[in-house]
């Protein structure tokens, strides 16, 4: 199809310093008006995730400082049929390109690949799909070696560790976020006795209700290591209901008001944080370059190299506040 549209490229350029400033604004509010007609659509999950918050967040910001349209569906868990008719709606909108966030990775490639044939690009972000039939994939690291080590010299040498892994399945994604440690503690501290990954599916209450039984069950529990953000609320949560704040550490995944929070009273003693708002924003950068450098569109080919991958950075009590660090906390609401 042609893609005779005006705008693409307006702002583009300034869009990753505006994700990496947070997620809210102030002064005047940019226009809901399009100044194209390019017409984008976001589906997502867990859409009260304050990390989901900032990813769409950012993307939103990016789509209207270069004048077009983003419309998310997105749903409030991680169930696959839920993402299944967010999706399809997404596609009745007949979009000019499509930035997905999907919870699994072997859902969407063969729709994907499909709606590429068709002349629609799709960019995947936050997670990789597998088969990779997007058009290009943008996610964090998963280079977390500076916060396992940070882990390994912190818990010390003896008792147990639990880990909350999100949820089960071969998902490399989650998986790498813990399975490096586990590893890593057989030789670095071999005392430690690592707990059975358990499975919360990204909710907080049942993080906490399994974090409390791990603390009650394993009077040696030296620390709870989370893979997510809703899991890190629910392991602090645990952690100061039972009065264990400073002899159960817990180390956790993202950046969410509740977790800094925590880290700042000392509930939490590190964390993983993604750039979310960038991931979002570059989402959108990606699609609108996409569609500027091919006009006259027909079938997108799939990536052809690698993911694109940003940066991670550890977040302790001592440089949270630091200001390099400020793209890296997320946000509780979106007025973007």
């Amino acid at each position: 199809m042609l893609r005779n549209k005006v705008g693409i490229g307006v702002a583009m350029a300034s869009v990753a310093i505006l994700a990496l400033s947070g997620c809210t604004t102030d002064g005047a509010e940019p226009s809901n008006t399009p100044s194209s007609d390019i017409a984008l659509a976001g589906v997502a999950f867990n859409a009260t995730d304050p990390f989901w918050i900032t990813l769409m967040c950012g993307a939103t910001q990016a789509a209207k400082e270069a004048g077009v349209a983003l419309t998310w569906s997105a749903g409030n868990t991680a169930e696959v049929d839920e993402q299944q008719t967010n999706f399809d709606a997404a596609l009745l909108k007949s979009p000019d390109a499509v930035i997905l966030g999907a919870s699994t990775p072997d859902q969407f490639s063969t729709q994907v690949e499909g709606i590429m044939a068709e002349g629609t690009p799709v960019i995947v972000v936050n997670g990789p799909i597998d088969p990779a039939t997007g058009q290009k994939t943008i996610v964090s690291s998963q280079d977390n070696a500076e916060f396992i080590d940070f882990v390994i010299k912190d818990i010390g040498t003896s008792g147990t560790l639990g880990i909350l892994g999100g949820i089960p399945g071969d998902i490399p994604a989650l998986v790498n976020r813990w399975q490096p440690l586990v590893d890593q503690l057989a030789t670095a501290a071999p005392g430690i006795k690592v707990l059975e990954t358990q499975y919360d599916d990204f909710d907080r209450t049942k993080a906490t209700t399994i974090a409390a039984a791990m603390i009650t069950g394993n009077p040696d529990l030296k620390a709870i290591y989370a893979s997510t953000g809703p899991e890190g609320e629910g392991a602090a949560a645990a952690v100061e209901e039972a009065g264990m704040i400073g002899k159960v550490k817990v180390y956790a995944y993202d950046a969410t008001p509740s977790e800094v929070e925590a880290l700042r009273n000392g509930t939490i003693t590190a964390l993983l944080a993604q750039p979310a708002g960038l991931i979002g924003a570059e989402g959108v950068n990606s699609a609108l370059k996409y569609l500027a450098d091919n006009a006259d569109g027909g079938p997108v080919a799939a990536q052809a190299g690698a993911d694109d991958t940003l940066p991670l950075a550890v977040l302790t009590r001592d440089n949270v506040d630091d200001p390099e660090k400020a793209g890296y906390i997320y946000a509780a609401s979106c007025n973007a």
